[in-house]
């Protein structure tokens, strides 16, 4: 029975993959506002209760519904990857002091539009 199982999916045409743009940067945008949320208070299970939220919020469906393609969707990973990267940089750890991730997620951004 697992033989017959297509592990690889079939080609998406262009028009796929447009459509499912906003989808996958909703929920993008969902893990990186759990990963904010777990970095600025120390609790994973903060960051898990945040993605929830986030994932059943009105205004953050509507635009990142598949189908309806809005710059926003993209513009909000930007945000959140942004701040994420900026609260991890302020730590005291030398480990993960490094700002270049903060700085190629700024660049994101400008790319993006916001």
């Amino acid at each position: 029975m697992l033989a017959d199982a297509k592990v690889v999916p079939s080609a998406m045409s262009l028009n796929d993959v447009c459509c499912m743009v906003p989808a996958w940067f909703g929920v993008s945008a969902t893990l990186a506002l759990g990963a904010l949320t777990a970095e600025c208070s120390n609790s994973w299970s903060a960051g898990v209760a945040a993605s929830g939220i986030m994932a059943v919020v009105p205004a953050h469906i509507m635009r990142s519904v598949a189908g309806g393609y809005d710059n926003e969707s993209i513009a909000l990973t930007a945000m959140c990857t942004t701040f994420f990267c900026w609260c991890r940089a302020l730590r005291h750890d030398k480990r993960v002091t490094d700002g270049r991730p903060t700085q190629d997620s700024v660049i994101y951004g400008v790319a993006a539009g916001i």
